[in-house]
């Protein structure tokens, strides 16, 4: 207890691991190296090709060639909507208000039945379905046998 022989100050706390230098010299050169040395590589590499290729008379010629594809396959788009429009039917003529109400000619001499003859035939019983076919001989009645009682 002497006053002549204090202990001395406990020793400072060492320095973490990512504050040496020799630590943060190591990891900036691992960084260097394997992410931004490929990446200067790839574009170097790919300065000298674009270099290369990129002659003005070049890029004239791709316009062209991109400009020539593009005219022939709006050429084709048109031929085929021309080919893919459809032809009206041949046989068949639509009069006015007339043709709401008589039944409608598919073909030569085949008509199918208005919306409102074939409601009624729709709901009418057998008998009555059998007298209609036989006051409408013109009718293909082979059309309807799916809708028959």
């Amino acid at each position: 207890m002497f006053f002549w022989k204090r202990e001395p100050p406990p020793p400072p706390p060492p320095i973490p691991f990512y504050r040496k230098p020799a630590v943060v010299s190591i990891i900036l050169t691992v960084i260097i190296v394997f992410v931004l040395g490929p990446v200067g590589f790839i574009f170097n590499g790919m300065t000298e090709e674009l270099e290369k290729k990129a002659d003005n008379e070049t890029v004239i010629l791709l316009i062209k060639q991109i400009k020539e594809n593009d005219d022939r396959q709006w050429k084709e788009i048109e031929q085929n909507r021309q080919q893919q429009a459809p032809a009206p039917p041949r046989n068949v003529q639509i009069t006015g208000s007339a043709a709401v109400m008589n039944p409608v000619q598919t073909h030569e001499g085949v008509k199918a039945l208005s919306f409102k003859d074939f409601k009624e035939y729709r709901n009418a019983i057998k008998e009555d379905q059998e007298a209609f076919r036989e006051t409408r001989p013109e009718v293909d009645w082979n059309r309807y046998k799916r809708w028959t009682k």
